[in-house]
């Protein structure tokens, strides 16, 4: 298993809204700059790869994700679409 840990230093996400943020469309606020779209793309992304995506710490320092994606299905992706240098 690969696993890819992101963070962020924003205000985090309450606990209301967790349940919600890998929804398409969904934002937490209405401030929000985004068109609710890059978590949810994310999510079927790493679905698609039959891995995972959770928020592991949210916080009023930021939020923290982990990725788990099968070693097996980044072989075979890389192998389909592979990474240049150039």
């Amino acid at each position: 298993t690969v696993k890819i840990t992101c963070s962020d230093n924003g205000v985090g996400v309450p606990n209301e809204h967790r349940g919600k943020i890998f929804d398409m469309f969904y934002k937490a606020s209405e401030k929000s700059k985004g068109h609710g779209l890059g978590l949810y793309m994310l999510a079927v992304v790493v679905r698609r790869l039959d891995g995972d995506i959770q928020l592991v710490r949210s916080d009023s320092e930021g939020s923290e994700f982990e990725i788990s994606i099968n070693s097996e299905k980044v072989m075979i992706s890389s192998q389909l679409c592979p990474i240049s240098d150039t």
